[in-house]
Parts: C-alpha cells; structure tokens; sequence
C-alpha cells in the first residue's frame, strides 16, 4: 500500500537565494536548466518567485544539488 503525504512551506526569501547562487556559479543558465531537468522560463518563474503551482521537492534538491548550496527548507 503506498500511502502520499503532501505538505506545502512558503517561503519568501528561496527565490532570491536560488538567483543569487545562479549568478555566482559558473555553470551556464543553459547547463543548469539540463542538470535539474527544467525550462529556462520555468526557472526564470523560480527566481521571480512566479510559480503557478508549488516548486517540487524533488526539483528543490536538484537545484541545491546542481548549485552546491542548502536552501535550508524544513517540514514538519
């Protein structure tokens, strides 16, 4: 049996973090956008903080992981 459980956290400040850390990295935005698996306008959203849904954990650990930083997330 496979049980799902879906929990949201906002926070204000991970957009900026996330472009921060974009611009002190020296990989491309091209190579960024391959390694975590997502468009250049669907990334330009997460900066801008102008998602339409919620970000996925699972693209928030790909986006820590290809820009080397903790973005320091929490759920209960």
């Amino acid at each position: 049996m496979k049980i799902k459980r879906v929990q949201e956290v906002e926070d204000t400040r991970i957009a900026r973090k996330i472009l921060v850390a974009r611009k002190l990295s020296d990989k491309s935005l091209e190579q960024i956008c391959k390694e975590v698996g997502v468009s250049r306008t669907y990334w330009y959203s997460i900066e801008k903080d102008d998602l339409t849904g919620s970000l996925s954990y699972a693209n928030l650990k790909k986006i820590e992981s290809v820009l080397d930083i903790e973005l320091e997330i929490y759920f209960d």
